[in-house]
This record gives C-alpha cells, structure tokens and sequence, in this order.
C-alpha cells in the first residue's frame, strides 16, 4: 500500500513521462481556452470602441488567461485556509 506521498511522486512521474514523451491530447482544449480568452478581449474592446490588432488581442488575452489562473489560485488558498481553520476548530473543541 501507498502513502499519499508516494502515490502523489508516482502521478508526477507519470505526467512527466507523458508530457516528456509528447504524449498529451490537451492541445484541442489549450487552442479553445486560448480562443476563449481572445474572444473576451474582443468583445470586451468592442463594447469600449476599440479596434485591435490581433498581435494586441493575443496580448491582452494572455494577461486575462493570468489573470483567470490567478483569481482561481487565490479562490483555492481562502478555500485551503478555511479548511483548516474548520479542522483546527474542531480539534480544541
């Protein structure tokens, strides 16, 4: 039997190995996400009358794809603390 450490070291090896060997299929999901993003901008600088160039769009998209990974990091960590926050609580209880 496994510790979660262990099986934790086995999965990242495994990714690794994978991505290593050129073996994904996230391509087709990375092309939408990034489509997606551009999408926004588009919309986004239309509604403020703007008109962009797509090396200005692609730019714009990059910094929302940051931005969508970063709010999502942040939603997690309150989430992680509030777990534990909750297990602490309940342990001097």
């Amino acid at each position: 039997m496994l510790t979660p450490e262990q099986r934790k070291a086995r999965a990242r090896i495994a990714g690794l190995t994978a991505h290593a060997n050129g073996r994904t299929n996230t391509a087709a999901a990375s092309r939408a996400a990034e489509a997606r993003f551009a999408e926004e901008v588009r919309e986004e600088a239309a509604n403020r009358g703007e008109d962009l160039g797509e090396a200005e769009v692609l730019r714009r998209a990059a910094f929302k794809r940051k931005l969508f990974y970063a709010r999502l990091s942040w939603a997690s960590a309150k989430a992680r603390s509030a777990r534990a926050q909750g297990r602490r609580a309940g342990a001097t209880a």
